[in-house]
């Protein structure tokens, strides 16, 4: 089978690329309800912009924690419960 490629969506693998985190980060990121995905088979397939919009999120929190604290970003555990808080006031 040939993979079609396309800038609207991607797997959990092509997630993970734009994130440049293991898969298994996203798959939690997905069981948490971070990242919105939906199951066609047994694959996981999300929106690019959702991922983008994730990142766009996580990025800049740690960065001004880390520079207002000194301290080392969180793990994802922590990140995880914050971009859960995000997530819910968006209504996502």
């Amino acid at each position: 089978m040939t993979k079609a490629t396309n800038n609207f969506t991607c797997s959990v693998t092509g997630a993970a690329e734009i994130l440049q985190v293991h898969s298994s980060t996203v798959e939690k990121l997905i069981a948490s309800g971070v990242l919105p995905a939906g199951r066609i088979g047994r694959a996981y397939v999300m929106r690019t912009s959702d991922v983008h919009r994730y990142a766009e999120k996580v990025i800049p929190d740690q960065t001004s924690e880390r520079l207002t604290t000194g301290h080392r970003p969180r793990s994802i555990r922590a990140s995880l419960r914050i971009a859960w808080a995000f997530c819910g006031s968006c209504g996502q």
